[in-house]
């Protein structure tokens, strides 16, 4: 209330309002990532938003909702979501375990392990 109400309507133009959950299974011991989800979109930070998450090969968490508002109104947990820049944190932990194993070195030009990179 007050003070994040009024922050969300000056940086958003809205004030907060009801959050929707069209997707809301969070397994045991995975319950903190369900508490930070809800609080991303009950900040106003988020209008709508998707969490998946897969723990050996298991779905333990499955969450998508988003705050009703009138931009939000064909939200589901169909909608496709932009996702910039994601798969540079993956790489650069997959680049560091390899590295560590000594299968690669981060001196080593890129076109020594993937040949069609020198290409271009």
């Amino acid at each position: 209330g007050g003070m994040v109400d009024s922050v969300t309507t000056v940086l958003f133009g809205f004030p907060r309002k009801h959050i929707r959950m069209e997707a809301d299974r969070v397994a045991p011991g995975f319950e903190l990532v369900g508490k930070v989800f809800r609080a991303s979109l009950d900040s106003g930070m988020h209008l709508g938003a998707q969490c998946v998450v897969y723990h050996r090969g298991t779905r333990v968490v499955d969450l998508a909702g988003s705050v009703s508002h009138p931009t939000t109104a064909g939200y589901t947990a169909d909608s496709l979501q932009n996702v910039f820049s994601t798969s540079k944190c993956v790489t650069s932990v997959c680049m560091a375990v390899l590295a560590d194993q000594g299968r690669v070195r981060y001196s080593q030009r890129v076109a020594e392990v993937w040949p069609e990179f020198g290409l271009h």
